[in-house]
């Protein structure tokens, strides 16, 4: 239910949205202002829709945000103008909650069997598994390293193991908070460069 209706709400939620969107476009009842806001409401909207029917609230997000983005193709600088000046202001502040109320407990937790854990998931497993997928399809080398290394590190890291951790009892929820939370943190150290090129590696690959 959580992979079909959460597509599905997503679709819908980009659907209609776009179509609303581009009325108020044509008739100049909008600014980009205004529509900045809008597109949060719209992520959000598509979050609870999802999580009304059973539907899995992130993947929805992530659909209405790339059909969203399809169906308005050529309308929306203001969608890149919003992200990188108040939408990078709200993961910042994301990073700052996730810091203060998951950090303090965490990381006295880490040591050297977790560190290297989180490394060589970060490194081989999830890379190699990846790769292994991706066999026997067109996909060069190049994109299949690329694939692998660019999963989800930071935001959806955390979220994820908040998601899981409350299905689970304390003892495997705390190891999973663990985990999550300190190669969240890990993660700009390994890779200094990486947030600040993200940006630009989208806007090659779009």
């Amino acid at each position: 239910m959580q992979v079909v209706f959460g597509p599905l709400a997503g679709a819908a939620m980009a659907w209609l949205g776009a179509r609303l969107f581009l009325f108020a476009e044509s008739r100049q009842l909008t600014a980009p202002t205004y529509a900045g806001i809008a597109v949060l409401a719209l992520a959000g909207s598509s979050y609870l829709l999802a999580t009304l029917i059973r539907g899995n609230g992130f993947i929805a997000t992530f659909v209405v945000g790339l059909r969203f983005g399809n169906l308005v193709k050529g309308h929306c600088r203001f969608i890149y103008e919003f992200t990188e000046s108040e939408g990078q202001m709200l993961v910042w502040a994301a990073f700052l909650f996730i810091g203060l109320g998951l950090l303090p407990e965490a990381f006295p937790e880490l040591s050297w069997p977790v560190a290297i854990y989180i490394l060589l998931s970060l490194f081989l497993v999830r890379p190699l598994a990846i790769y292994i997928s991706l066999l026997g399809t067109d996909t060069s080398n190049l994109t299949r390293l690329f694939f692998g290394w660019f999963g989800p590190r930071g935001l959806a890291t955390a979220l994820f193991a908040l998601l899981v951790a409350e299905e689970l009892n304390h003892e495997y929820a705390q190891a999973v908070i663990v985990l999550a939370v300190n190669a969240v943190w890990m993660i700009p150290r390994l890779d200094p460069a990486g947030l600040s090129n993200l940006p630009v590696i989208a806007d090659c690959i779009l």
